[in-house]
């Protein structure tokens, strides 16, 4: 009887990933996307919902690393508050973002180019305080 709950709990993951693609791209409000064409880049408040959304299951509500999800998951997540994560350039947590890393999601469809260059600003709010 133990072992309910686990099951339970790993159905649900699996129904959540059945039920729509992968990276999000249909479940995202990408107002801003019109804007990137301009040259805007979405603002940071646009970035911090789309974390909200997509990233903290697993990254946590701080980016430590440490969402619902990680219970579950094979591969270890990022700690966004890492300091070795500040020894990444920004156009390698830009790839990161737009190809994904195991197990995370390419998110270049749903944010572009533009919305991954923002994210990779908002993942930098993350940096621990000097």
């Amino acid at each position: 009887m133990k072992t309910l709950p686990l099951i339970l709990f790993s159905l649900l993951f699996c129904a959540m990933f059945w039920a729509g693609p992968w990276d999000g791209a249909e479940n995202f409000d990408a107002s801003w996307a019109g804007q990137t064409q301009s040259g805007e880049a979405p603002g940071r408040e646009a970035m911090k919902e789309f974390y909200k959304e997509q990233c903290r299951s697993c990254h946590g509500a701080t980016g430590k690393g440490d969402g619902p999800l990680t219970r579950i998951l094979t591969a270890p997540v990022g700690d966004l508050t890492d300091p070795k994560m500040w020894e990444k350039t920004d156009e390698e947590i830009f790839g990161i973002i737009c190809r994904g890393k195991e197990p995370m999601p390419a998110y270049r469809s749903s944010l572009g180019e533009e919305g991954c260059r923002a994210m990779v600003d908002y993942v930098r709010t993350f940096a621990p305080e000097p």
